[in-house]
């Protein structure tokens, strides 16, 4: 598939915008690690990988999306993106079908959408309780270089604004 004209704008301003994100995200994730001793309860407005993947043949995350606390009434949108050989794609759950779109422009395809107030709930003894999200991808040892990637907001433009979205892992 080739990609012309505004197509190709959009796909690079969005993977210049994915890689300035994760920048950010890996930063500041780094900078909290070396303050704070581990914490149970993840910080608002981020992507925790609750189930690390821990090799290419399983790639099975496991998601907590969480709002920050003033922001979790309304709809959130779920994304879930994969880069591999310069192209974009999003993997969408529909009537529990997964099924991956290239990426063409315009607002990303969702893979779901939930009530932020599931999402994520303090709960008074300082613990919480979150909705997880399985991302069951299995053996993905052939899509060597592919990186994978999730996100949340109201829309996309929302999520990239935020830096809500997290590298999840890179096939060796």
């Amino acid at each position: 598939m080739r990609l012309k004209g505004d197509a190709m704008k959009n796909l690079f301003t969005l993977l210049k915008l994915w890689g300035a994100v994760l920048a950010l995200v890996l930063t500041a994730a780094a900078a909290h690690a070396q303050v704070v001793s581990p914490v149970l309860q993840p910080p608002g407005g981020v992507i925790t990988v609750s189930t690390p993947v821990a090799s290419a043949s399983e790639v099975n995350p496991i998601l907590i999306f969480a709002p920050v606390p003033a922001e979790r009434d309304g709809s959130y949108r779920l994304y879930v993106a994969a880069l591999y050989a310069n192209q974009l794609y999003f993997l969408t759950l529909e009537n529990l079908q997964k099924r991956v779109v290239p990426y063409t422009g315009g607002e990303p395809p969702v893979y779901q959408t939930a009530n932020g107030a599931e999402l994520y709930v303090d709960q008074p003894n300082g613990g919480f309780a979150a909705q997880t999200w399985y991302i069951g991808l299995g053996d993905l040892t052939s899509l060597s270089g592919l990186q994978l990637f999730a996100g949340f907001g109201r829309t996309g433009a929302d999520m990239m604004a935020r830096g809500q979205v997290a590298h999840v892992f890179t096939v060796p």
